[in-house]
């Protein structure tokens, strides 16, 4: 054989024999790897069904070898870790249990990040099933409707019932209260990121839409403003004639004085639709009572300012069946509503009305602003004698839940007498019953209505019920009227009352806000203009200029 055969031969014997040892190799490592990660998933296992019957303290025999080639076998570790984390999320497994389990791959090598992430998962599942079980024993919805919103996706045994719920609130609760509103009022910004969450959680067809049109619509009239420097506008209403067909039957003792006096639930309505039609807008009457608003105040544009005051809401016994409501009240669900003769309505009164006129057009309302009720004590508050444990109760929940919408309240003074006439000791005596008696009930009042707007301006009296905490003074007429007071003390306005007489006799004067022609109800019987005016009436239009 020739020399360059055999090193041929030699060199082919060569590259065979390492092709052989490269193939050994290779094949023994894809066997160590299937070993291990065969083993490693057996380990696993068994360790998963270990960490969940006992507490775990020391990693032992192959576990020890998990670690030790921890590279190879982590993926199939956080397999196993998952799966802890799934039987928590089905309710499979409890909290506690869970967490020791999870706690106890901590002794594999994870770092931080991976550890955090899993303590992280169990948290975030916890933290949203201890929000369920609050919002689910809560009666706001408002309260409610933000903690079922913390219960995380991931948990596949509370969320579906958290979506259905949160589906439920906005379908039926939220739409009928003033939730919204209350919400958003001064904060809009974060009212749009929460109810967007809100829209993620429960889904498009939600009614969520709505809401968050209504809150774009409060951020617009909150961002573009300018200063308006014209008259600003206080009227007032008392109780309204909520059953007319009794205050104009037959047999009725109250025809002349409530049609004089009072207006229909028909009425109000459509004075609300003509403000807003001529672009009014509600202000809060103690967001606008100082000598640095008299020049003028920001509104949103186009918009002209009306501050509402609700006069001597009382309803004294005596006045039961005679066509106005009994009392106010809270119904099963906590909504304000108003009480009968046992019967309950959420249409019959001036509160209610302006609520649900506002849940369809929330951009009649500047920052959130509701109205002022004035008080008095003669006979209680609310339809409540609060002589009576059970009376203040009532009547404290009633102004509670009114606070919380954005109403306030005013002193129209406790006996309801004509204060301007009467000497500095009765005015003080009837201050201090207010303060002791009706205060404890709604809180401090800055604003102070002067009975059948029979007014003083300055003096001792006017010194004396500053000190005490009003700086907002309201006399009565039939123009606005708005200035700093003489001592310096205050503010003074003119409130104009909505009223049957003014409804006939002063449709000129209010020509500018409603039409009174196309507003007066046609229940209202015909009176002749004197006939059906009590005195009280006719002196409070007449007066504006004491001091």
């Amino acid at each position: 054989m020739k020399i360059k055969h055999i090193i041929l031969l030699l060199t082919s014997i060569a590259l065979l024999a390492a092709v052989l040892v490269g193939a050994y190799y290779v094949m023994g490592n894809i066997k160590d790897e299937i070993d291990i990660t065969d083993t490693a998933r057996k380990v696993f296992a068994d360790f998963k069904e270990k960490a969940l019957t006992t507490e775990v303290t020391a990693l032992v025999g192959k576990e020890q070898k998990m670690a030790e080639n921890w590279s190879e076998v982590k993926d199939i570790c956080f397999d196993s870790m998952d799966g802890i984390l799934l039987s928590y999320a089905k309710g499979q497994t409890d909290h506690s249990l869970a967490l020791r389990a999870m706690e106890s791959y901590f002794l594999f090598p994870l770092n931080a990040s991976e550890r955090s992430y899993y303590l992280d998962k169990i948290a975030t599942i916890e933290n949203g099933r201890e929000a369920y079980r609050r919002a689910i024993n809560e009666t706001d919805t408002l309260t409610a409707l933000p903690l079922l919103c913390k219960v995380s996706a991931d948990d596949e045994y509370y969320y579906p019932a958290a979506q259905k719920k949160v589906k439920e609130i906005l379908d039926i609760d939220i739409l009928r209260s003033d939730s919204l509103m209350k919400l958003s009022r001064g904060r809009t910004d974060s009212t749009l990121e929460f109810l967007n969450t809100v829209r993620t959680f429960a889904g498009e067809d939600s009614g969520i839409n709505r809401l968050i049109e209504y809150v774009e619509l409060y951020k617009e009239n909150e961002e573009n403003t300018v200063k308006y420097r014209g008259q600003i506008e206080i009227l007032s209403v008392r109780n309204l004639m909520a059953f007319p067909e009794l205050v104009y039957a037959e047999d009725s003792g109250y025809t002349d004085t409530y049609d004089s006096s009072l207006i229909t639930p028909k009425e109000f309505k459509a004075i609300l639709n003509e403000l807003y039609n001529r672009d009014y807008i509600l202000v809060s009457i103690n967001s606008i009572g100082d000598a640095e608003h008299l020049s003028g105040i920001d509104l949103p544009v186009g918009k002209k300012p009306f501050a509402l005051i609700i006069e001597d809401l009382t309803y004294p016994s005596a006045n039961r069946g005679s066509g106005v409501c009994d009392m106010l009240g809270i119904d099963d669900a906590g909504a304000l509503c108003t009480v009968t003769d046992g019967k309950v309505s959420y249409d019959n009164e001036s509160l209610l009305i302006l609520e649900a006129f506002l849940r369809e057009h929330p951009d009649f309302t500047y920052k959130g602003a509701r109205g002022c009720i004035s008080l008095t004590g003669y006979a209680g508050i609310f339809g409540y004698d609060i002589t009576t444990d059970y009376g203040k109760e009532q009547a404290k929940r009633i102004a509670e839940l009114l606070t919380d919408d954005g109403w306030t309240f005013a002193s129209q003074s406790y006996s309801y007498a004509d204060m301007s006439k009467a000497s500095l000791e009765t005015l003080k005596w009837d201050t201090e019953k207010w303060e002791n008696e009706i205060e404890p009930l709604v809180g401090k009042a800055k604003v102070y209505v002067w009975p059948y707007g029979s007014h003083v301006r300055n003096g001792e009296k006017h010194s004396y019920l500053h000190g005490k905490g009003y700086s907002i003074f309201l006399g009565q007429g039939v123009d606005p009227y708005h200035a700093a007071e003489p001592d310096g003390l205050g503010v003074f306005f003119d409130r104009r009352s909505l009223t049957g007489y003014a409804l006939r006799n002063y449709a000129d004067r209010y020509a500018h806000l409603f039409d009174s022609e196309s507003v007066i109800d046609g229940v209202r019987k015909e009176k002749s203009r004197m006939t059906n005016l009590p005195a009280l009436s006719l002196r409070a239009f007449s007066i504006r200029t004491k001091v």
